[in-house]
């Protein structure tokens, strides 16, 4: 019978680590390389390596299961630090495409979140500014409210100006 060695790392270590994952993650800009699959692809990466990242924080500071990686079981236990209703115990496909809920968010919600959006995306003196625009956007679009076109049409607008063909009013 051997014993397994075990080390045991420096919280100050790992914390670094997160740190530098973290910067690696946020250190991509957009390119204009034209292949807008790229960019899709490497936002998704990024979004799963920031989640990643956010994760292993958890299971460090409070020693509990992520909800969004608990098992149904896990769940019941409450090993991940929750309540959690009955309800929520039901089979689902984390892959399962998000439902698209954009028609049910009033339109003057919309209008000031596209507007307040392109602003942020625009500003030409903050990247973290743009950084969180996108973020939000992405975010936003991840949970089934896509204001990808509201977007363009208020950059649009406030680069070109209106569209002569829309009434005023």
């Amino acid at each position: 019978m051997t014993a397994e060695k075990t080390t045991t790392i420096p919280l100050d270590l790992l914390n670094t680590l997160l740190e530098r994952w973290e910067e690696v993650a946020d250190s991509y800009k957009p390119s204009e390389s034209g292949h807008p699959d790229l960019e899709e692809r490497y936002r998704n990466y990024r979004y799963v390596q920031l989640r990643t990242i956010r994760n292993l924080r958890q299971v460090l500071d409070t020693g509990t299961m992520p909800c969004e990686l608990a098992t149904d079981e896990e769940k019941r236990r409450g090993d991940c630090g929750q309540v959690h209703a009955a309800e929520e115990f039901t089979e689902r496909d984390p892959w399962a495409p998000v439902a698209d809920v954009t028609a049910q968010i009033p339109e003057p919600v919309r209008r000031v979140l596209a507007g307040h959006l392109a602003e942020m995306l625009l500003d030409p003196k903050a990247d973290d500014v743009q950084k969180w625009a996108r973020g939000i956007t992405f975010e936003l679009k991840r949970e089934g409210f896509d204001l990808g076109n509201a977007i363009k049409k208020r950059i649009t607008d406030l680069t070109l100006g209106a569209d002569p063909s829309d009434p005023p009013f």
